[in-house]
């Protein structure tokens, strides 16, 4: 099954090198979701169990959120089964059929582990600070370090993406703020459209 773990200790690694830099209470993977049944299942065979019990609930939660979550009786971490980024309700820079084929890896206890290309890491940080109303600072700093170590990207390109999937906003909000807050330098294929923006303002 195609799989890919993102944000927590994916995310942790990628920007800071090290699993315990930022802090994280589950793992979240994504699978293509025409795997969502065989992952299910997989997941059961080593014990893993939904959350929500009741499957009607389940069902209607799992087309709303596009995620499920998953419990292990006396395990201590949780675990996000995803096959989107974004509930149905919502836009969001990243698709989930974009990634699969720009996967790179990371090395979590040992074990190389696939995880989201670094573009696709920016336009996940980018959507889901926007998405949550940019209400953590860990959020805003791993947006700020993102720019920073990876400066050299495409941003004209990261920008296009994301505004063809009616989220470009989210990008110039996120350099906005990544600027006001924290003083990262926006890559400048990105500071005048933001800086032009009233709706970002």
């Amino acid at each position: 099954i195609p799989f890919a773990l993102f944000k927590g200790a994916a995310l942790s690694i990628q920007l800071y090198g090290r699993p315990a830099a930022r802090e994280y209470n589950d793992l979240d993977v994504i699978v293509p979701m025409a795997d969502v049944a065989r992952a299910e299942e997989l997941l059961s065979a080593r014990g893993y169990r939904p959350k929500f019990d009741e499957p009607r609930f389940r069902r209607f939660f799992q087309g709303h959120q596009g995620q499920t979550a998953f419990r292990r009786p006396g395990g201590t971490v949780d675990l996000d089964l995803h096959w989107t980024f974004s509930g149905s309700f919502l836009p969001f820079p990243l698709r989930d059929d974009e990634i699969w084929d720009r996967l790179t890896s990371v090395s979590v206890a040992g074990v190389e582990v696939p995880t989201l290309a670094p573009t696709d890491v920016v336009l996940l940080l980018a959507g889901h600070g926007t998405k949550e109303g940019w209400r953590s600072l860990m959020w805003l700093r791993d947006f700020a370090v993102a720019v920073e170590r990876w400066r050299e990207t495409d941003w004209a390109e990261i920008h296009r993406r994301a505004s063809a999937n009616g989220c470009g906003d989210s990008v110039l909000l996120a350099c906005a703020l990544a600027e006001q807050v924290l003083a990262t330098r926006v890559p400048p294929a990105l500071a005048q459209a933001a800086a032009a923006s009233d709706r970002v303002a």
